[in-house]
């Protein structure tokens, strides 16, 4: 389902490095909504975190595939995630404010260095928490997301516009 979509090489790299997989029935699924477990997985494989070392701090994934909470669990000890008052929410869908905050932890954390950033023409994320607003303008500096009139920050992350953009921040953090 990816033959002739705008994502078929990133999706094509995406699966070759094992950070994002398709279904079972052979499909990508481009246009599908990503959620807060998949994403916060992804961003976990992509920088290879280590094993947590404490327990679950979210009771909303107890359910989930150990595997699953592990990377949860390290993705919070990494500092990617924050507590929330216990609850990760994770099958809810992630809005692209919420991906581009925790790229920008990731890549603080990967790298230690501080976000880089030249401000944008984004008109719709002003009202948007100071960092948030600092994360989505890194990601347009550093070239993960397109630098245009508006980011959508509310918007629901695809999995075609989350594999363009993982694929771009393994390019970032490899540099």
């Amino acid at each position: 389902d990816t033959a002739t979509h705008w994502v078929r090489e990133d999706a094509a790299i995406a699966q070759a490095k094992g950070i994002m997989n398709g279904y079972d029935d052979g499909t990508f699924r481009p246009s599908q909504s990503l959620t807060r477990v998949q994403a916060i997985s992804i961003l976990a494989r992509v920088l290879q975190l280590p094993a947590p070392t404490q327990s679950l701090v979210f009771t909303d994934v107890a359910n989930y595939a150990s595997a699953t909470k592990q990377l949860v669990q390290s993705a919070y000890e990494a500092g990617l995630i924050q507590h929330n008052g216990g609850t990760f929410s994770p099958a809810k869908q992630i809005t692209r404010a919420q991906l581009a905050t925790m790229m920008a932890r990731a890549y603080t954390y990967k790298t230690n260095e501080a976000l880089t950033l030249t401000p944008t023409t984004f008109s719709d994320i002003a009202t948007f928490h100071i960092d948030t607003q600092r994360a989505i303008e890194f990601l347009a500096s550093v070239g993960i997301v397109n630098k245009q009139a508006t980011f959508n920050p509310s918007g629901a992350t695809t999995r075609a516009h989350a594999a363009k953009m993982f694929v771009r921040f393994m390019d970032v953090i490899e540099r």
